[in-house]
């Protein structure tokens, strides 16, 4: 039933992720229909494996060593942009943010230069700051299509969705999303100023801003991290909430230096920072 995948095994991970640092994924599909994930989703139960979506890894740490998952990568059919009328537009999940932003012009000009795909970008409710406000991405979704762990396919409207700050209750791989940049007509037009940091490997914003007022950046900065290395992992010197790969950062170099970071800013400033990125072993 299983010969029409084109499962691979033992994938290095480290070509998956912005970060350049990983080990071997046990099982990878590029899922391009509905149909292959159905039987992706079966050939996990068989094997008693977890199903990993990943996108463009761009907030992913990965662990070193086999990583006993089955990691899918979304293509084909969840590629496409579709208009439907004047207002509203379907979008593949696997469709990069980049893409979308570039061939809706001005509509969703708030959004340049936020990494990953669109359903990345659902499911952890990226966004943007402008001034005082918060603008996510969830601001100008209508409605979802999923698929659950047991093949069934799924509709959310997104009233029914509970979404904050870099959140979604989202269960299941995101197939589908329909917008309407109408929604956020107010940010038309805007194109906010994206942190520009090093030239090496990175995976973004390393933890969630604890608030509009106080960012996660400005108290790393606080406790003098700028520039401290671990490894061939540093936190870059323009903007503390990034590490950087500068030589070849093993996953421990990176993990140690966001706990070591986790800890000085709690004991220093009591705040206690939420991590953005994902760290899968």
């Amino acid at each position: 039933m299983f010969k029409r995948l084109l499962i691979k095994e033992n994938v290095p991970l480290r070509n998956m992720c912005s970060f350049r640092i990983g080990g071997i994924g046990r099982f990878f599909l590029p899922a391009s229909s509905v149909d292959e994930l159905k039987q992706a989703l079966e050939f996990a139960r068989d094997w008693d494996i977890r199903l990993m979506p990943i996108g463009r890894g761009t907030n992913i740490l990965f662990g070193e060593g086999m990583l006993n998952y089955f990691f899918v990568k979304l293509s084909g059919e969840f590629l496409k942009i579709e208009r439907i009328g004047t207002d509203l537009i379907k979008i593949g999940a696997g469709v990069d943010l980049s893409k979308l932003v570039s061939v809706t012009g001005e509509s969703l000009s708030v959004f340049r230069g936020l990494p990953g795909t669109v359903g990345g970008a659902v499911k952890g409710n990226a966004g943007v700051r402008i001034g005082n406000t918060y603008v996510s991405f969830m601001d100008a979704v209508e409605k979802i299509v999923i698929i659950d762990e047991i093949g069934e396919i799924r509709e959310l409207s997104s009233d029914n969705i509970e979404k904050g700050y870099r959140f979604t209750n989202i269960e299941g791989i995101i197939l589908y999303v329909w917008i309407r940049p109408d929604l956020i007509s107010n940010f038309r037009g805007i194109m906010p100023q994206r942190i520009v940091v090093e030239p090496y490997p990175n995976a973004g914003s390393i933890f969630k801003n604890p608030s509009i007022e106080v960012s996660a950046g400005y108290l790393i900065d606080l406790c003098g991290f700028k520039g401290r290395r671990l490894g061939g992992a540093m936190v870059s010197r323009i903007h503390a909430n990034f590490i950087l790969n500068v030589d070849d950062a093993s996953f421990e170099d990176v993990h140690s230096l966001i706990k070591e970071i986790e800890e000085v800013v709690f004991e220093r400033t009591g705040y206690k920072l939420e991590r953005e990125i994902r760290i899968m072993r």
